[in-house]
């Protein structure tokens, strides 16, 4: 008997570590998410960098944002894009290529 309320209560708390982890993973991806598409950096992620032109890689708990900013075949010009991947099956592992259809702006002087 003793055995099979430890075997319970190692369950309730397994269980309970899952949900939590769960819960804080969409949170986090709902609030980077949100930010990077109003302009502003992701605050539950890693910073990757990736060597392109500015492209930035940032993984979270499960999810994956990338921030395309990479050289484009015309002179002064660059590609920008926003590429977000929740759940691991989704991410982009190669990173050569974006998923998603970039648009092409012209490179403005940057103010630091």
């Amino acid at each position: 008997m003793n055995i099979k309320k430890k075997l319970i209560k190692t369950l309730k708390i397994c269980l309970f570590v899952l949900i939590f982890i769960s819960v804080f993973s969409l949170t986090s991806y709902s609030v980077d998410s949100s930010r990077v598409t109003r302009g502003l950096k992701p605050i539950f992620c890693i910073k990757l960098s990736l060597l392109d032109g500015g492209t930035c890689e940032y993984r979270g708990v499960g999810y994956q944002i990338i921030i395309w900013h990479s050289m484009s075949d015309k002179p002064g010009y660059y590609l920008v894009g926003i590429e977000k991947h929740y759940l691991f099956n989704q991410i982009n592992i190669l990173k050569d290529e974006p998923r998603i259809k970039l648009e092409k702006i012209k490179d403005e002087p940057r103010i630091n």
